[in-house]
């Protein structure tokens, strides 16, 4: 039944999400570090050390995988400012594990990326813009990206803006997390001077479909939405639409002067899939 296919990170909100999309299709493995919220037909490994070349190589030899999607590390900026050492260990020790692990077995590796590979400075960035970050996270993505087109003849690099839906109890979603501070009426604090253009996470998942099913190899594509708007926009929205009180909701950069635009044209992906991208409004529709 279709492929075999390994996801790193297939317990986190983006990781899980990916495998219930390719499950129907395709034979899915996903590692996890700690525990698993389980999905039907979905097999699971323990990834002790996800930038060790031995486990890596344990997991590879059960998942004998074709395609590998790798998905691990938290999408959060902020929990990479203060340990550089993490951002470098997860996006690119762990690539470069995995795929001196599966060297033999020449899958396809596809490594899921951001928009914060960029400054920030211009925004309506392009495949083909060079990717220079200021941020942790950001510099730890774009470290992942170079590791995989060097070391990878059979490549996908994947820029997300902001993915919404839901993800697992243990893991969940930037969405849920808001969800959960406003139900329980505490402060939600968001910046309104950063820009991103946010899709749902099952424009993701049609990509992949498309990459899987044309093996199309060594190219980057943004997935994105048509809505540029800050998170502060996105908050106010998500609480009219759901009953949620916006009065608990916050500006988190008032002081700052600066304006940060990451958005992504994603025109190249649009051609692939041939449809329409979505509103904000459309996004939240699919929650």
């Amino acid at each position: 039944m279709g492929k075999s296919i390994l996801i790193v990170g297939g317990n986190g909100f983006i990781g899980s999400s990916i495998a219930r999309g390719l499950v129907h299709d395709h034979t899915v493995h996903c590692t996890y570090q700690n525990e698993y919220t389980p999905i039907d037909g979905v097999q699971y490994h323990h990834l002790k050390e996800i930038a060790d070349k031995d486990y890596c190589r344990l997991v590879a030899n059960k998942a004998m995988p074709e395609v590998i999607i790798y998905a691990a590390g938290s999408n959060e900026p902020q929990e990479y400012e203060d340990d550089q050492f993490k951002a470098q260990v997860v996006f690119s020790g762990g690539p470069g594990a995995m795929l001196a692990a599966t060297e033999v077995m020449k899958s396809k590796f596809i490594f899921i990326s951001s928009d914060f590979v960029f400054a920030g400075n211009e925004g309506n960035y392009a495949e083909k813009d060079t990717a220079l970050s200021f941020t942790q996270f950001g510099k730890g993505k774009v470290g992942g990206e170079n590791y995989v087109r060097s070391r990878s003849l059979n490549h996908m690099i994947i820029r997300c803006a902001p993915l919404m839906g839901r993800g697992p109890i243990d893991h969940p979603s930037w969405l849920d997390r808001w969800r959960e501070t406003l139900l329980l009426g505490k402060p939600l604090k968001v910046p309104s001077k950063t820009y991103h253009n946010p899709a749902p996470v099952s424009a993701l998942i049609d990509t992949l479909k498309q990459i899987i099913a044309q093996e199309i190899k060594n190219k980057t594509l943004h997935v994105g939405g048509l809505s540029k708007v800050s998170p502060f926009e996105i908050a106010k929205l998500f609480a009219k639409k759901f009953g949620y009180s916006s009065e608990t909701i916050r500006i988190s950069d008032e002081q700052s002067n600066a304006n940060y635009d990451y958005s992504l044209n994603f025109s190249e992906t649009l051609k692939l899939l041939q449809t329409e991208p979505l509103l904000l409004e459309q996004c939240l529709d699919l929650i």
